[in-house]
């Protein structure tokens, strides 16, 4: 009963707000109350962790500001289909959304990754002088082979961007991730230190991916 009365009474907001009562009116405020009493009455009900709840928002926020810039206009079709689309999309991926993704909205985070990205095309550029100074002479100076490397940072997200930095950069490949080892393949293994490995593949991109994820 409750899940009815909210369904009815966030179709009567959503009819107030854009003031119409088309057939995209009713159709986009049919949909939106149905899957927003569902989702989030559910779990208000059953009083879930507020990650839950904070992973549903941003995933519904991330995906109508996207909806926004594909279409490059916020008109009332689009705010309508828009939010519809969002709620969808939370109500089935909402679950295994990142968690603290709401970082994102702080400035300073991305300050820093402002700061990233020419750091990281520096050794980008870096890298394929050195893949290219390897390949050409006839006597082909490489060594490759998989080794493991151990990061100090502890957030997933952060994790998954230092494994694509490190994929991104030529010369290296990300191949797994078990807890904080990565398994890279290296195409010139000149060190059978574990440290000064860790510190030539992975503690260069560290420190900013720790200011911009944890």
């Amino acid at each position: 009963m409750k899940k009815l009365i909210g369904m009815v009474a966030i179709f009567g907001l959503w009819l107030l707000v854009f003031w119409s009562f088309d057939a995209l009116a009713i159709v986009t405020g049919v949909i939106v109350a149905v899957l927003a009493a569902l989702q989030f009455g559910e779990m208000l009900e059953t009083r879930c962790d507020s990650r839950r709840l904070i992973n549903r928002l941003m995933c519904f926020i991330v995906t109508l500001i996207l909806w926004m810039l594909l279409f490059g206009t916020i008109g009332r079709m689009e705010v309508m289909t828009g939010v519809a689309a969002a709620l969808a999309v939370s109500a089935i991926f909402g679950d295994v959304y990142p968690d603290e993704l709401e970082k994102a909205l702080s400035p300073v985070r991305w300050f820093y990754f402002i700061i990233y990205v020419p750091f990281f095309l520096y050794h980008c550029v870096m890298a394929n002088f050195d893949v290219a100074f390897r390949v050409i002479p006839p006597e082909l100076p490489i060594k490759p082979g998989i080794v493991k490397v151990r990061t100090t940072l502890k957030s997933e997200m952060a994790k998954t961007f230092l494994a694509n930095s490190i994929t991104l950069t030529p010369g290296t490949l990300t191949m797994d991730i078990d807890g904080d080892d990565l398994y890279v393949h290296w195409i010139n293994i000149n060190t059978e230190d574990a440290q000064k490995r860790t510190a030539i593949i992975c503690e260069r991109f560290e420190p900013l991916l720790r200011r911009i994820f944890e």
